[in-house]
């Protein structure tokens, strides 16, 4: 259970980058207008979805399933990883790498 409130401000960090780099990217890369609604729209889901990470979690602490590989720190782990690679792609859109990779061959899939 500590596992999970050590790693509860890392998940915070990535949830908040995230939606920063969005923001960015969709007002200054692809000319969308700023939505307050939109915005509170996608703070409410990173919420949501952090709370059921979060609660998924205390519920594999809670019933073990470590001999199925279910550990609450893969839980915790697994929803930094998703937020981060989120975060990561925006970024790579606002660097114009995506669009640079597009253009010089690669494939988009």
């Amino acid at each position: 259970m500590s596992e999970i409130f050590r790693l509860m401000p890392v998940l915070a960090v990535v949830i908040t980058l995230n939606i920063l780099l969005g923001i960015y990217n969709s007002i200054k890369i692809e000319n969308f207008r700023f939505s307050k609604e939109k915005l509170l729209n996608g703070i409410l889901k990173a919420l949501i979805v952090a709370g059921s990470f979060i609660g998924f979690a205390y519920v594999f602490s809670m019933i073990d399933l470590s001999s199925a590989g279910i550990t609450p720190l893969l839980v915790m782990q697994v929803s930094i990883i998703t937020y981060a690679t989120k975060g990561i792609t925006n970024l790579a859109k606002i660097m114009g790498i995506s669009s640079l990779i597009e253009k010089n061959g690669g494939s988009k899939k």
